[in-house]
Parts: structure tokens; sequence; C-alpha cells
């Protein structure tokens, strides 16, 4: 007598051992560009470094005058002729320096440096910017434009924002040009305009000038105004790149990992990361502890690695956090430390990161380094899945499946194995297959899940190679029973480390 296989309380996969891959990057967040005035002398020794003060160079002295006052001369001999009258006194040297808002151009030099103050005097150099662009000095309509632009120390002004930025962009100011190319790139406070960002970038990208490269080279990576162009955007880069552009340097540390636009070379990527981790760039730095850490281009560096992924998280990273934790949980380059993982996982998805959420929500589920609390994994699932996190979709599935750390809904359950069959999680397409072979929360469809079984096994599931083997044994979606096929597929369960396909196999062979 055959026996046909149990329900799906034998057959329904287990939560996914979520892995921690280390991504080699994403195109970060472009940054508006603050023009910089070169300084004409640095401070005296003593002065306070927290609020500097602007120093100008003393006007040359005339040619072949004394470097001391001379003694008084002798009284001029007789004449007949009136003597002259005597000169007036000379100008003090401080009546003779330029000052603002005179000079407009001191003006601007005074608001960068307020800028750069420790700390900064955003509301003070807002003013003396004012004036500078009043009178005609774009540097200073570009800088106005950014303060405005993120309500940096005066009230938030998108409106006027773009109006400086389009006239200093007209007087010759690249910075602003590049900025405009940034807020039609990305929709900042304005309609998406690809083609008027590729204008403005291509402004600010000539032989000429190169702080708008990095712009420019986004719109050729990803084709936004009609043009991909993966040689072009790699050329662009890496101009950016040497204008001190991170962004720039990231991306062409990327394209050379990926092989795109060039030939694929890991030590330039690796250079080109480590470029854009020293401009202070975080995901420069983790991208480089990826590569140290696999010995990719460079020498493997284990504890340099380690380092790398502390510097990212501490600067924010999310990701940076999240491949740390994974690092103290299995134990690599560092002495295991489960508790550690999971404070850092959950740091990750705190800064959301999504893959940080997943693996926080596992480490709950499973107690790994704290005691098991089934409502807070279902919780990080929840906001993993959230993000799109396939894993995070897939192991909410199965709480709301089994009941765990909320209310037991076999419909919610299926939708989200369908969501996150979706995005790619295997064994969620098994999962959705199992709901739909048995009815759990949707209608029976042995069609549908004879498809995602043979998708999920061909990708090496052993429990949808074991129900698909179910199907051939007994017939099912309108085909005739085919035990040879079961037996085929009952044998790659097995080997594939399921114990009820073992069971199916020895009983038919």
């Amino acid at each position: 007598m055959r026996v046909r296989l149990a329900p799906a309380r034998h057959l329904f996969g287990v939560t996914v051992l979520l892995l921690a891959p280390l991504a080699l990057g994403q195109e970060p967040e472009e940054v508006l560009k603050v023009p910089r005035p070169k300084p004409t002398a640095t401070p005296a020794a003593g002065e306070s470094e927290a609020a500097p003060v602007l120093k100008v160079a003393r006007p040359p002295r005339p040619a072949g005058s004394p470097a001391t006052a001379p003694e008084a001369p002798p009284p001029p001999a007789p004449t007949r002729r009136r003597p002259a009258p005597p000169a007036p006194p000379p100008a003090s040297v401080a009546e003779a320096l330029p000052t603002c808002p005179a000079d407009p151009h001191v003006c601007w030099a005074e608001g960068a440096v307020l800028l750069e103050a420790t700390p900064p005097q955003p509301t003070a150099a807002a003013e003396r910017l004012r004036l500078a662009c009043e009178g005609g000095v774009v540097e200073g309509c570009t800088t106005l434009a950014v303060l405005l632009d993120r309500g940096d120390g005066v009230a938030a002004d998108p409106t006027t924002a773009m109006r400086l930025y389009e006239r200093a962009c007209e007087g010759g100011e690249v910075a602003a040009c590049a900025n405009l190319g940034r807020k039609y790139r990305l929709g900042d406070g304005v309609a998406k305009d690809p083609k008027r960002a590729l204008d403005y970038y291509s402004r600010a990208c000539s032989p000429e000038q190169i702080v708008g490269c990095g712009g420019l080279g986004h719109l050729y990576y990803y084709g936004d105004a009609g043009i991909k162009d993966l040689a072009r955007a790699a050329e662009a880069y890496d101009r950016g790149c040497v204008a001190d552009d991170s962004e720039a340097c990231l991306q062409l540390g990327l394209m050379y990992s990926r092989g795109e636009g060039r030939a694929a070379d890991q030590e330039k990527s690796a250079f080109y990361y480590e470029r854009a981790c020293d401009l202070g760039l975080a995901m420069g730095c983790n991208n480089l502890a990826a590569k140290l850490s696999r010995g990719q281009g460079v020498a493997a560096d284990p504890a340099r690695a380690l380092a790398l992924f502390e510097r990212a998280c501490a600067a924010g990273l999310g990701r940076g956090c999240h491949n740390l934790g994974a690092r103290y949980r299995d134990g690599e380059s560092v002495a295991a430390d489960p508790r550690r993982a999971v404070a850092l996982f959950e740091q990750a998805c705190k800064l959301q990161h999504a893959a940080g959420c997943a693996h926080a929500g596992f480490a709950h589920d499973r107690g790994q380094g704290i005691p098991r609390d089934d409502v807070k994994a279902a919780a990080f699932y929840e906001r993993a899945c959230a993000m799109e996190n396939a894993d995070g979709c897939g192991n909410l599935g199965i709480f709301a499946h089994e009941g765990r750390g909320m209310a037991r809904d076999q419909a919610r359950a299926a939708g989200l194995f369908a969501q996150a069959c979706q995005q790619g999680n295997v064994d969620s397409c098994a999962n959705h297959a199992i709901a739909l072979h048995y009815g759990q929360g949707v209608a029976v469809d042995l069609a549908r899940a004879e498809t995602l079984y043979e998708q999920a096994c061909a990708k090496d599931s052993a429990a949808a190679c074991n129900n698909l083997g179910t199907l051939h044994e007994h017939g099912g979606s309108g085909r005739e029973p085919n035990p040879s096929k079961a037996v085929e597929l009952y044998d790659k369960a097995c080997k594939l480390g399921l114990d009820k396909g073992c069971e199916n196999f020895k009983r038919l062979w």
C-alpha cells in the first residue's frame, strides 16, 4: 500500500537561514557643491581657531621706501618761493585695506571663513554672502543658495535658492550649474527633468571644469536623459574623482569591480574605493573592507577590513553595521560575540538597512546571543519586509502561518510567501506552492503550485523537489502518475538534506 505524504505540517519549509553577503555598494546620495575660496594667508600664531579672522595681505611698500622712518631731514635752504604746504598724514593701514561691505569679494571670503569656523556660523555667514552676491560675486550667490536650500542658519527658501543658482550659473559659476543639475536629476524641489540636468552638468563638466562630472556620470550610467553610455559614464566619474568627488570615486570603483564601461580590474576597484574612503565616504570604506576581507584586488587583511567596517558603521552607514555584525556573529577575524552582533544588526536596522532588520529578527527568532523572543523577531521581520527584503517577508510569512509572535493568519502568510517569491526568495516560492497545493489561505491551484515547485526545485529547494515528487507519484494538475519521475525528485530532495525526501525515496525504490 502506498503511503501518501502528510500535508503541510510535515512539508512546510523552515525558517530560511539568512546570509550576510558583502554587497559591493550602491549609488550614494549626491550632495550640493559649495565653492571654496583659496586662502590668501594663514592665521598668525596664537590666534583662536574657534573664530578665525580673514587675513588680508598688506599692500607692498613703494619701491625704494626705507624699512623704518628716516630721521628728520635738515631744513631746506632759503628760497624766494613760498614753501609748499605740508602733505596730509598718510591714511592708517586699516583705512587702506579693503573691507566688507565696501568690497564684495571680502564679504564672500569672510562668509566662507565663517562657514569653516568651529563651530560654523551660518547665520553670520549668510549676511556676508548676501552682500557679496549683491556686489556681483557669483560664488557668494551659490553658497548663499546652498544655505537657503538646506535652511542652514537661515529660513529655508528653495525658490530664492533656485533663482540664485540660475544667476550664478549664468555668470559662469560651475558649482551653481552642478547644483542645478542635481536639483533637476533628483527632482529636489523641482519636477525631475533629466535633459535639463544633462545641460547643467555638461556646463560644469568640460575640458576646463570638472566639478559637475560626477553628476554627469550618473546620467550616462543610468540613462535617465535618454543616453545610456557606460564608457562616457566611466570617463565622467574618473574626472569627477580627480576633483575630489567621493561619490564619483565610489561609482568608478563599482564599475571596475563589475567590468562596466571599462575592463574589470579589482585592483583599480580597490584603489578607487580607498580614494572614496579617504575623502570621507562611508560606503567607500565599507566596499574597501569587503575587498580586504576577500583579498580581491588587494592582499587580504581581515584586521584592517574589520576596522573599516567599524569606521563605516560609526559614520552612520547601516550596511557597515550589518557587515560588522556578521563578523561578530561568525567569529570572522574577531572573537565571536553573538550579543554584540545582535546589537549591530539592530543598529543597522535603525539606519534603515533592510538586511540588518532581517538578521536582527533571525537572532531573536533563534535566540542567537539573546533569549528567544517571537514578538521582537516578528517586529524586525516586519520592518525588513516593509523595506522589500525577501528574507524578511518570507520569515514573516512563516510566523503568520504558525501564529508565532502574532495571530495566525493563513491568508496573510500566503500573500507574504508570494511577495517574497517574486523578490527572489526560493524557499518562499516553495512555501507559496505548498499553500496553493493544500489550499492554505488561498484556493487550491495545483497547476500554479506545480510551476512554483519546478522553479524552486531547479534552484535546489529540497521541500519543493519533495512535494513535486508527490504530484508525480499520485498524479495531479491534469497529469498521470509518474513513479519514476517521483523517485528522481525524492532522490534529489534527499541529497539536498530533507529527511522526508529520503523516506519517500526508500519507500518507492
